[in-house]
C-alpha cells in the first residue's frame, strides 16, 4: 500500500570506495529519506514544547496527513489506478499560521 511517494529515480548520492565516491542509484532506499527528511522538516517548524503555541507532540498519522494535504498531486506517471499520485513537496512553510492549522 502507497500512500505518497518520494524522490527515488536516480538520485545521487555518496558511494563506497572514497571519501568522494558518489553513485546515482533508484528505489526505496533513496526515496524513503526524502520522505523522513521531509518530516524532520516539518517538526522542526512546530513551535517549541516550552512556547504557549505548542500543541503536544504530533502523531504518526497527523505527519501522515501533513505530508499528503501538502504534497503535489497528479504529476508521477505510470502509477496504479487504485494508487494516489502524490509526490512529497517541501514548500509548506511559506505560510506557517496554515502550515499548522490542523
Amino acid at each position: 500500500c502507497v500512500d505518497i511517494f518520494g524522490p527515488g529515480k536516480d538520485i545521487e548520492s555518496t558511494w563506497i570506495g572514497s571519501k568522494t565516491a558518489k553513485r546515482s542509484i533508484s528505489g526505496t532506499s533513496m526515496a524513503s529519506p526524502h520522505v523522513a527528511g521531509l518530516i524532520a522538516y516539518y517538526l522542526s517548524l512546530a513551535p517549541a514544547s516550552e512556547s504557549s503555541f505548542n500543541s503536544g507532540a504530533y502523531t504518526p498519522d497527523e505527519m501522515k496527513k501533513l505530508l499528503i494535504d501538502h504534497g503535489t498531486r497528479d504529476v508521477l506517471t505510470d502509477v496504479k489506478s487504485d494508487t494516489p499520485n502524490v509526490l512529497i513537496y517541501n514548500n509548506a512553510a511559506e505560510d506557517k499560521d496554515k502550515f499548522w492549522a490542523w
